[in-house]
């Protein structure tokens, strides 16, 4: 019986019930009497004893279910505190939902510590990413520097971009707009196109970084229209009319920047033949973010060829324009050049510049709409406007011959 009332039982009421029980037997002797006495002052001892080992499992509750709160909270937190590394010096960044410390590229996702975007890290001036450390980007001769991926294609002089120059007059004649006439296409330095555009009359409205030109003149001639005006004493007078000559501009030449890969130089190339097709055929007067939006448009329809050209045929014509500067192919080419693909279609489509960016959007809608021929054919063309005009003065030339023949 005293066996089961040690279950779960604190030391004290233990306690009491040994000594109730020693007090029954008969022959309890002086001794065992003393024995209970002292047992029965330690009662006292054992019930603060149990006391405190109670208040000790009560701390010791307590102490268990904070850790599961701490527990739970470094585990929401988890989600609200990311720590990143820095795609350039590799070190740890932290970014909190009340702080922002790290910068991200919008198209290639990589993080970085802001400080990198003025401390001198050199940046591809064709795919705009950060030299990672321990990698080391190549500097052009001009002082831009272009990653190794963009090296790997990357269109170093006149003679290279040849190819390049053919395949674009061939993507013009896909889109019925054959560029006939010629004009010499030639790569410079960063400088070198920066001095010619600020001395071209014409000029494209290039805002932030120019990377290609196109230039033409135009010839003003005087024309004697003798067209019969009677005046009140009967009199005839000659009016004199300045006029446009009948055809195109010249186009002097079309300006590339140097160094850049097959891709991007492609889609410039495209951009500054789509102004001379333009110059050509008389579109002198559109406004200017219409200009440069249809050339946007065209730029990023050469684009959206490459993309659904065949690897091969990418590789082939990189590996073909690369060839004379013996450059070895070190990365995985066709995949970086898909990436790179996308890259310049979206820096086009996100562009948010007033001629380029809302230009693109402008024209690219009228495209989507309808069809690029469409949408010229809803411009004023000066070349047609002329040859009418012509066509009104040798008509009047013929008439006053006439009158003065009478």
């Amino acid at each position: 019986m005293v066996g089961g009332a040690f279950l779960g039982a604190p030391v004290s009421e233990i306690l009491k019930l040994v000594i109730e029980e020693a007090k029954k037997v008969k022959d309890f002797k002086p001794l065992s009497q003393d024995l209970a006495s002292t047992m029965e002052r330690l009662v006292p001892i054992f019930k603060e004893i149990d006391s405190m080992q109670q208040r000790c499992n009560g701390e010791l509750i307590v102490l268990i279910k904070t850790l599961e709160r701490a527990e739970k909270m470094v585990s929401n937190s988890r989600a609200k505190l990311h720590m990143e590394h820095c795609y350039v010096c590799k070190d740890i960044i932290i970014s909190t939902a009340q702080r922002i410390e790290y910068n991200e590229h919008p198209f290639w996702l990589e993080k970085y510590c802001a400080c990198h975007d003025f401390d001198g890290t050199p940046k591809c001036c064709s795919c705009e990413r950060l030299e990672p450390k321990e990698t080391n980007y190549v500097i052009i001769g001009d002082g831009r520097w272009i990653c190794l991926e963009c090296n790997e294609s990357s269109i170093r002089d006149t003679y290279e971009c040849q190819p390049l120059h053919f395949e674009i007059r061939e993507f013009f004649k896909g889109l019925n707009m054959e560029i006939e006439k010629q004009f010499p296409l030639v790569l410079v330095e960063k400088q070198a196109l920066n001095t010619a555009e600020e001395e071209d009359k014409i000029g494209h409205h290039h805002e932030v970084s120019t990377r290609g030109c196109c230039f033409s003149e135009e010839v003003i001639i005087t024309s004697v229209s003798r067209i019969p005006k009677m005046q009140s004493n009967n009199m005839l007078i000659e009016e004199i009319e300045t006029v446009r000559p009948v055809g195109e501009s010249k186009i002097i030449s079309v300006m590339i920047l140097y160094g850049l890969p097959r891709l991007v130089t492609g889609s410039i190339l495209a951009h500054e033949m789509m102004h001379a097709w333009l110059r050509i055929n008389g579109y002198r007067d559109l406004e200017p973010d219409v200009e440069e939006g249809l050339c946007q448009v065209v730029a990023h329809m050469w684009l959206e060829s490459q993309t659904y050209a065949s690897t091969n045929g990418a590789a082939a014509s990189s590996s073909a324009s690369s060839s004379s500067h013996m450059r070895v192919n070190t990365t995985n080419e066709p995949m970086f050049e898909e990436k790179l693909v996308e890259f310049c279609k979206k820096h086009i489509e996100k562009d948010d510049s007033p001629l380029y960016g809302l230009g693109f959007n402008r024209v690219h809608e009228m495209v989507t709409n309808s069809s690029l021929h469409q949408t010229l054919r809803g411009f004023p063309s000066r070349k047609l406007k002329t040859e009418r005009q012509v066509q009104i003065l040798e008509s009047n030339r013929r008439t006053f011959s006439n009158f003065k023949g009478s």
